[in-house]
């Protein structure tokens, strides 16, 4: 049946759904993603049919689908081993929490702290301001202008080697543009 039977009948009221109610529900849904996989086997190389071997079909789905699992655990466990966890750490401590305390401090009027401790600063889990390869600065290379990643600092020397560099560059060029003209 493919039409609606009580067409003028209320939508509440109705006890058709039509027939397609059925292809997404229940185990219509299984053998659906079953043939898909079988499909997609087939086409990667492996001798596998629905229709001639239903069973070695399934057995190869169902081990498709532990693997697959087995696989989605492993990747959870590394990414929360790597970064760990927020929602399974303890309770954090009221400071970090609202960036205040009920500690009291005395100040001079220059700022600095007379009476009371010093307030610690939350320290970051991540490692940061990193220098590598003799930089004095984190990126951009400011201290001698390199503009290779991973390059080594040379300091004010690479700087200074670098301007004679492209001084001469330019001298050369000068005199090659003047002879040129001449012939």
């Amino acid at each position: 049946m493919r039409e609606d039977p009580l067409p003028v009948a209320h939508p509440n009221e109705k006890f058709y759904e039509g027939d397609n109610q059925y292809r997404n529900s229940g185990q219509a849904l299984e053998y659906k993603d079953l043939n898909k996989h079988t499909q997609e086997a087939f086409d990667k190389g492996q001798d596998v049919h629905i229709q001639a071997s239903p069973s070695q079909a399934e057995l190869l789905y169902k081990n498709f689908k532990i693997m697959k699992e087995k696989v989605r655990s492993q990747m959870k466990e590394t990414i929360l081993e790597k970064y760990g966890n927020a929602a399974d750490w303890d309770k954090l401590p009221r400071e970090l929490l609202l960036g205040q305390s009920e500690m009291q401090l005395e100040y001079d009027r220059a700022g600095r702290i007379i009476k009371g401790q010093e307030a610690a600063f939350p320290r970051s889990k991540y490692e940061e301001d990193i220098l590598i390869n003799n930089h004095a600065t984190v990126w951009g290379y400011k201290c001698c202008m390199q503009t290779i990643l991973n390059s080594y600092c040379t300091g004010a020397a690479g700087i200074e080697a670098a301007e004679t560099a492209n001084m001469k560059n330019f001298s050369d060029r000068d005199r090659l543009t003047k002879q040129c003209v001449r012939s």
